[in-house]
């Protein structure tokens, strides 16, 4: 295997014996974390002698013992297939349906001129459907304080929010589907005296058409 992703950029400092192989004991889902099939070829590709890349996906295939998923480019329970975080729609499936025999995949390189293999072998995490999940958004900063501002809908059928944007520290600005923009100021926030003031003004074709706020 050839890694050549920027989160296993330490795989290069290994080193590596081509005309040596070991055994090792142990199987792919003998552990309790792992028995659910997850096993997947990520971003999986042949070099060419002139340079060019294919992906595994798109030539000939043949596996032995491999578990094939129900739909492809989705993981074994309909979701996408995810590698540390990082989404990859034409993963192939790697997981041994018989835990006891050997997984083969065997790829005709027949007519290619392939002089060389990368790709990333790894577990899909999560599972399925994530339609449901909360999403999450990080942002890494230096400092010896932080801010957290979060916006919550409820809603029953449909959410009305078109965009939430954060131009500082102090100011949210929601934009809804019909075209109102709320623009709420947080003042004070850092105030020993707890004398924080939040005010929120509502505009339509950009004239203000309500404001409230905290007293």
């Amino acid at each position: 295997m050839v890694v050549d992703e920027p989160e296993t950029e330490f795989f290069d400092k290994i080193k590596t014996v081509w005309d040596e192989t070991k055994v090792l004991t142990g199987a792919v889902g003998e552990s309790k974390a792992s028995k659910n099939p997850t096993l997947f070829w990520a971003n999986a590709r042949v070099v060419l002698v002139d340079g060019r890349e294919i992906a595994l996906s798109e030539l000939p295939i043949k596996t032995t013992n491999v578990k094939p998923t129900p739909q492809p480019g989705l993981d074994y329970f309909g979701g996408p297939v995810k590698i540390g975080g990082h989404e990859y729609k034409n993963a192939l499936p790697a997981n041994m349906e018989n835990m006891d025999e050997v997984g083969v995949i065997t790829v005709d390189l027949s007519k290619v001129n392939a002089v060389g293999f990368k790709g990333i072998l790894g577990s899909d995490y999560p599972l399925g459907n994530e339609t449901a999940r909360r999403m999450t958004y990080a942002v890494r900063s230096k400092g010896k304080t932080a801010r957290y501002l979060t916006v919550l809908e409820p809603f029953e059928t449909e959410s009305v929010i078109k965009s939430v944007e954060s131009t500082d520290a102090d100011h949210l600005k929601v934009t809804l589907k019909d075209g109102r923009v709320q623009e709420i100021t947080i003042a004070g926030f850092e105030d020993e005296r707890g004398k924080a003031k939040v005010v929120t003004k509502e505009f339509k074709d950009g004239k203000v058409i309500r404001e409230e706020g905290t007293k």
